[in-house]
């Protein structure tokens, strides 16, 4: 259960390559990939971490962020 004083922070990571975009299904539904980032982690760390975890994918050492 979630307290009512609890911060959540998330990340999201939108991936094109050669035009089309990674959606991610979930639970019958699509999604951008991502998810909570914990505690003192760094926000690129988390989404690095996330998109690995989530779709096997390597992000570059340098990649835009918007």
């Amino acid at each position: 259960m979630i307290n009512e004083n609890e911060i959540i922070v998330a990340v999201k990571g939108i991936i094109l390559n050669e035009g089309k975009l990674l959606i991610v299904q979930r639970d019958h539904n699509d999604e951008i990939g991502g998810g909570e980032v914990e505690f003192g982690e760094d926000l690129e760390a988390a989404l690095v971490k996330e998109i690995k975890e989530e779709v096997d994918i390597s992000l570059p050492q340098r990649f835009p962020i918007i």
